[in-house]
């Protein structure tokens, strides 16, 4: 029988039970998802102690039927002395030995028929095609378990691509800190994550942060974040300030760079930053930002292509202006478009 242990197809007896199965493959896991539901953990452990308990009330029933065994015989040797009570006695011994076996007989399958209902019965018995995730709380899963898991969410074609592709992030506050979480989820292989600043308390509305990394370099703060979402994406930082003089520093990250993503809120630095690519790099994919401020329809953000490798996102109008900040819903919208048009590029490039 077919199931899925942590995404990865294996083949098991019928009627084998989950914990059989725990026991087998992953004895120290404080956690199971059966088809995407936990398991109670406890219910398993009195289903456990119920089959123990059954196994011993079987094993005192045939000691018992063994000590009814050994009377009889003693009975019968008692009685050898006498003729015609031996006789009325083997009479006897022959009517109560059939009883016993009668009786053992019928307890015996009622035994089996108590067993199999309770298996039919039983919710923790595997199923063809089930799905069972064993997890040990605090253990990092093997590269080779989170690409499988990767790989059952994606299909093989997506994750193959994704996994070896390289993105560049230019800023990383609302809109580059949002971009790089995303495309850290799906696997994309390697991101490049560039940034000057350091996370303040007012970045807190709308950018990947938490009060612990106040303080912190952004490009550090976003570092330790993946790590802990996927450890086996590389990530490489570069702290600096971004003019005409420092991407020409740069430009070698630009020529095995997959996608080039515009994240800054500086209107001026977005446009250094475009015009040196579309001057520079026409041939490589650059997906920008623009416009995502306020608590206007979310459906006015869009993504929309400029150029063949060229693509925008964001409603092209609302910036920031008093009483029209920039806020997490929006910014996190516009961010997830662009990480999303970087996907699609990534996949059917």
């Amino acid at each position: 029988m077919k199931i899925f242990v942590n995404e990865i197809e294996k083949y098991v007896s019928e009627n084998k039970s989950i914990n059989d199965l725990k026991n087998e493959v992953a004895p120290k896991s404080d956690v199971i998802i059966l088809n995407g539901f936990p398991v109670n953990l406890n219910e398993l452990e009195e289903e456990k102690s119920s089959e123990t308990e059954k196994e011993n009330t079987n094993k005192l029933e045939k000691e018992k039927s063994s000590e009814l065994e050994k009377e009889k015989s003693n009975e019968l040797e008692k009685e050898k002395s006498s003729e015609t009570e031996k006789e009325n006695t083997s009479e006897l011994e022959k009517e109560k030995t059939s009883q016993i076996e009668n009786e053992n007989q019928v307890l015996s399958q009622e035994n089996l028929e108590k067993k199999l209902t309770e298996i039919k019965k039983s919710k923790y018995i595997l199923k063809e095609n089930d799905r069972i995730t064993f997890i040990q709380k605090g253990v990092v899963p093997s590269k080779e378990e989170l690409k499988n898991l990767l790989i059952a969410r994606h299909t093989p074609n997506v994750y193959s691509k994704l996994s070896k592709s390289t993105v560049i992030i230019f800023g990383l506050g609302g809109l580059g800190s949002n971009i790089a979480i995303s495309l850290a989820r799906v696997g994309v292989c390697r991101l490049i994550l560039i940034d000057y600043d350091v996370v303040e308390p007012s970045n807190l509305n709308r950018q990947q942060y938490f009060v612990e990394d106040i303080g912190k370099k952004k490009t550090q703060a976003i570092k330790d974040m993946i790590k802990k979402i996927n450890p086996y994406v590389e990530v490489e930082v570069l702290d600096m300030f971004v003019d005409k003089e420092s991407l020409k520093q740069i430009d070698k990250y630009f020529e095995y760079s997959d996608v080039i993503i515009e994240a800054f809120d500086n209107p001026a630095s977005k446009a250094i930053l475009c015009n040196y690519v579309l001057a520079n790099h026409k041939e490589k994919y650059l997906v920008a930002c623009s416009g995502m401020a306020g608590y206007y329809d979310s459906n006015l953000i869009q993504t929309k292509q400029m150029k063949k490798k060229f693509f925008i996102c964001g409603d092209m109008e609302k910036e920031a202006k008093e009483g029209e900040g920039l806020m997490a819903p929006r910014v996190a919208i516009c961010a997830n478009h662009a990480a999303n048009i970087t996907m699609k590029i990534l996949i059917e490039k």
